[in-house]
């Protein structure tokens, strides 16, 4: 066969696949548009730009420091049971080469605290071989751009905050939190004063974790609390029933009325 009509032949094929991706995007932007409609939810199309800033500092958001190519997209803002939130889609991926890239595509829930008095810490599912070792490329990947990028050179204030929260997390000890043992087999609880989390978390709220179908991750930063099913796009059809266990484990973690 020809060269040429091979190449003509991987062009069309690209731009076929894009086309693809592209279709599925709007379509989900459609779909959840009219889901925050019916939510009372406000969908906002501008990205990264209608997050608060406060968001940026959540450690799940210290990977979008890696590269250029991560995306916020899809954010909605409003209120479910009187909780006020943000919710967001968002993609990253880490790898130096095609061969080692490992793209994610996630749905976040962010929801705001209030005035609480919260410790920071994380509530991560330990995962199977593969997705252990999958992030230990990927903190691998964090140490290295950390090191290429001492404090203040070429990333901005808030992405450098992630980053290094990223970071600190990895090598906090897990907290010995009162829950059942197969939530510690299942899940790893860190954050930087133990003795609080391991007070404020009760065994009955971690252990309601092990029931969703999806495991869950949690970020509290101590002014929002992030939960989102780890490399997991919520469907449109979903969305409803996920914010509304966001905020019954937000409810149950926190003992928030």
């Amino acid at each position: 066969m020809p060269v040429a009509i091979v190449f003509g032949v991987v062009i069309a094929i690209t731009i076929a696949s894009i086309a693809l991706v592209t279709l599925r995007a709007r379509r989900r932007a459609n779909a959840l548009t009219r889901a925050a409609s019916e939510l009372g939810l406000v969908y906002d199309d501008r990205g990264m730009e209608a997050l608060d800033p406060d968001l940026r500092d959540l450690p799940l958001f210290g990977f979008a420091a890696l590269n250029h190519g991560n995306s916020i997209s899809n954010v909605m803002t409003g209120a479910i049971d009187s909780v006020p939130l943000t919710v967001c889609d968002y993609a990253y991926w880490h790898g130096s080469t095609p061969g080692n890239r490992v793209d994610y595509a996630q749905t976040v829930a962010c929801l705001r605290l209030g005035s609480g008095d919260y410790p920071a810490f994380t509530i991560q599912p330990l995962g199977n071989p593969v997705e252990q070792a999958s992030r230990h490329v990927a903190m691998r990947a964090v140490e290295v751009l950390a090191a290429l990028h001492p404090s203040g050179a070429g990333i901005d204030e808030s992405r450098r905050q992630a980053l290094d929260a990223l970071l600190e997390q990895e090598r906090q000890p897990g907290a010995p939190v009162a829950a059942s043992p197969e939530f510690a087999r299942a899940y790893r609880v860190t954050g930087a004063d133990p003795a609080r989390i391991t007070a404020m978390l009760r065994g009955a709220a971690l252990d309601s974790l092990l029931r969703d179908h999806r495991p869950l991750s949690v970020e509290c930063t101590g002014r929002w609390l992030a939960i989102f099913p780890r490399n997991h796009l919520v469907p449109p059809s979903e969305i409803a029933a996920f914010l509304r266990r966001c905020v019954e484990l937000t409810r149950m973690l926190l003992d928030r009325p």
